[in-house]
């Protein structure tokens, strides 16, 4: 595992503001959120709609191009939102990273660049993030002084950090079934259906997966600023 250059026998930097950074986070979050509950009601007219079509009901051709605005609507818009919250939770990351050599001396095993880096490599970012985002809690415990002798590595890690990255990683899952099933074999109605399932499935997931990184977002917030005031009174 790459490592950073050992710092023990250095001074502790200062950590820098993050607070605004993580406003701004949690609310590109929920606007997320928001986002994605427009977008389940619109999948779910539409899923209505295209089910009446398989069992033979007729459906009047304005209900159907309507239905297709929504969801055209409000997916671009999930798009422009998810790329602003993408960018300012990497932001937010990097800043949350590089304060943790104002609280600890010891050595770290990754560096801000590499946090935010493993978001973009294949494989890796199956697995990486989420190392990464242990850490930061770990490093962010204010029970532990940054005057401690004791190793973080030993802090507990809250359960918000391994749900939040599993549904992320079942949101993603979700989305390439949505592109997968546009290759599907069958009839363009039936492939049309399959899609639509997948991205209900990915926006029930999306909900739940921006609340708790929302609480990841303002808890670490709240940790590294009682960690703050300790390295001050030190």
């Amino acid at each position: 595992m790459l490592t950073t250059p050992d710092v023990a026998s250095t001074p502790l930097s200062h950590a820098r503001p993050i607070l605004a950074r993580s406003v701004t986070t949690a609310l590109l979050l929920c606007a997320n959120l928001i986002v994605a509950l427009y977008l389940l009601v619109a999948h779910g007219q539409r899923l209505m709609l295209l089910t009446q079509i398989r069992a033979g009901v007729s459906v009047p051709h304005s209900a159907l191009v309507a239905s297709d605005g929504l969801v055209v609507l409000w997916s671009r818009i999930s798009i422009l939102v998810g790329i602003a919250t993408g960018v300012a939770f990497l932001v937010w990351l990097y800043r949350a990273h590089e304060n943790l050599r104002a609280f600890r001396a010891e050595t770290l095993d990754f560096t801000p660049g590499q946090a935010v880096g493993s978001f973009f490599i294949p494989f890796v970012n199956l697995f990486r993030p989420y190392q990464v985002l242990r850490e930061v809690w770990r490093a962010s415990d204010p029970s532990l002084s940054p005057s401690s002798s004791a190793s973080f590595r030993t802090a507990r890690v809250s359960r918000i950090v391994l749900v939040w990255w599993l549904l992320f990683l079942g949101r993603g899952l979700t989305a390439s079934w949505s592109v997968f099933a546009r290759q599907m074999c069958g009839s363009p109605l039936e492939r049309l259906i399959s899609v639509t399932y997948g991205a209900l499935a990915m926006y029930l997931l999306t909900i739940p997966a921006a609340c708790f990184a929302i609480a990841l977002v303002i808890t670490i917030d709240r940790r590294q600023g009682a960690l703050a005031l300790a390295v001050e009174h030190t």
